[in-house]
């Protein structure tokens, strides 16, 4: 199993403003993040091209969560890849990959702002523990992963649980994600 994200139907899939590249940083330090993380807004990244001082209004920081109950808006990490290797001195790139992918530290990605009502799936490995059908997860207080709950509580981001999925990379359907739709922000 591995993390996974897919849009399914996302405000942000429609509307190019809630589309945004982030930039993963853990306590100010850029760091490796998975497909389907969790994360808020911290600010805007240094502009690379300008230097220090100068920032990028295309690209923010990004963190896990501080509070499950955050007031910011929660971003998700949509990672696009392809499959790339070595032969014979030759470096290929063919075909999307989808399961698995991760940003390098340093390395921007998508992500995607949520709203309500929003649904996409997300990979079982995206939850810090197992799932069932009809149920909910929230946010995780100062992680990107997922808890699962059995009810919506009272605050906090929430979405239910309405379908399991096998995904399938090539020719092989290897990894459990879920269907999620967001009832609560």
């Amino acid at each position: 199993m591995a993390k996974y994200f897919q849009v399914v139907n996302m405000e942000a899939k429609y509307n190019q403003a809630m589309r945004r590249t982030g930039l993963y940083q853990e306590i100010g330090v850029n760091t490796a993040v998975a497909a389907g993380a969790f994360v808020v807004p911290t600010g805007l990244a240094d502009n690379t091209v300008y230097g220090s001082g100068i920032k990028d209004i295309n690209k923010m920081t990004v963190e896990a969560p501080v509070t499950a109950a955050t007031a910011k808006g929660v971003y998700v990490t949509d990672i696009v890849k392809v499959s790339s290797g070595s032969i014979s001195g030759n470096e290929y790139r063919i075909g999307a990959k989808t399961i698995g992918l991760i940003a390098a530290p340093g390395e921007p990605c998508a992500i995607n702002k949520i709203e309500l009502y929003d649904e996409f799936q997300i990979g079982a490995d995206n939850f810090n523990a197992p799932v069932g059908l009809n149920t909910y997860a929230t946010l995780t207080d100062g992680s990107v992963d997922l808890t699962p709950a059995v009810g919506i509580p009272a605050t906090g981001l929430t979405l239910q649980i309405m379908q399991e999925l096998k995904i399938t990379e090539g020719t092989d359907a290897t990894t459990t994600a879920y269907l999620c739709m967001v009832v609560q922000l």
